[in-house]
């Protein structure tokens, strides 16, 4: 029986290749716009008129074939991804995700720990190694911000925070936006601590960039810089909600919580919404998608849809 074979890589890089041509249609439109306003500002443009809808037809061919070209570049890119879907595995939880998240709660031995078993495990690649750098960079925020007070608890920072905290409700996402806040925060280790919890947010962004790199094939599109930076805020704030309503939970069922069961119950419950997302994205379209991903492809889609239906 003859085999088909599909060069996945090829239709990667020429979905990259179609931005070059949008680009190319965006600039001649731009040019061409700016000769029809030049022509409708001089003084005797009447009788300029039949060159005027000459240029307006041709602006109008342009943007067709920019329209062309943009569903052109989707169908492919769809057509590449259900082709490297086809010798995929059926979704699964990530187990040894959630394991090792899980781990990175108990301070800064667990997280040093788990990235250790990710590097050993996947091997030293870029996303290892910002992976690592991200979480040395968090341990090094809770080493300062613990230096910084009058009586430093060392234990706190290498095994965890296990001491009960209760506060109220409306307190505990104060607490959380405190930590990306410098106006919040009086003393130097805190302030550190949060041009970390930043440098944090930046390397998650540049983790993201990669994947989506993976799935552009390109940094020139719009839309890539448009997905890496509202999936970056989304864990940002998805975090923040999800480590609030946690902690107001724990604290009326146990009538407290420590810093450590507040995050590794928020590590389970982001864990599972993307569970979620990933079953329902795989039933409807046969892609799983992350929580982050699925909202912010949604949010896109619906801007480019009405901005399609306003021209």
């Amino acid at each position: 029986m003859a085999e088909l074979y599909v060069d996945t890589e090829g239709l990667f890089e020429a979905v990259g290749e179609f931005d070059q041509e949008i680009k190319m249609c965006d600039q001649c439109i731009q040019a061409l716009e700016e000769c029809e306003r030049a022509i409708q500002r001089l003084a005797d443009s009447e009788q300029y008129q039949a060159d005027l809808h000459k240029l307006q037809r041709k602006i109008e061919v342009l943007r067709k074939c920019r329209e062309n070209f943009r569903q052109a570049q989707t169908t492919l890119n769809d057509i590449r991804r259900c082709y490297e879907q086809v010798e995929q595995q059926p979704y699964e939880p990530d187990l040894e995700k959630l394991f090792l998240a899980s781990l990175g709660s108990f301070g800064s031995l667990g997280s040093n720990t788990a990235g250790i078993v990710q590097m050993f495990q996947n091997g030293v690649d870029k996303k290892t190694l910002i992976g690592m750098t991200k979480r040395l960079i968090k341990n090094f925020g809770n080493l300062a911000d613990e230096a910084y007070k009058e009586n430093p608890d060392w234990k706190r920072v290498f095994r965890g925070k296990y001491e009960i905290a209760t506060k109220e409700e409306k307190t505990w996402f104060r607490e959380y936006i405190k930590d990306y806040k410098f106006s919040s925060e009086k003393s130097v280790g805190k302030k550190i601590k949060v041009g970390t919890n930043w440098a944090g947010v930046a390397f998650s962004g540049i983790l993201n960039a990669i994947d989506n790199y993976e799935e552009f094939g390109t940094t020139k599109s719009k839309r890539f810089w448009e997905e890496t930076l509202l999936e970056t805020a989304f864990e940002v704030m998805e975090d923040i909600t999800v480590r609030a309503v946690v902690s107001v939970a724990l604290t009326a069922i146990c009538g407290g919580a420590t810093v450590v069961a507040i995050s590794a119950v928020t590590v389970g419950v982001i864990w599972a919404i993307d569970v979620v997302e990933g079953y329902r994205w795989e039933r409807k379209s046969g892609e799983p998608k992350r929580a982050a991903e699925a909202v912010t492809d949604r949010i896109l889609d619906d801007i480019e849809s009405k901005k399609k239906e306003g021209e």
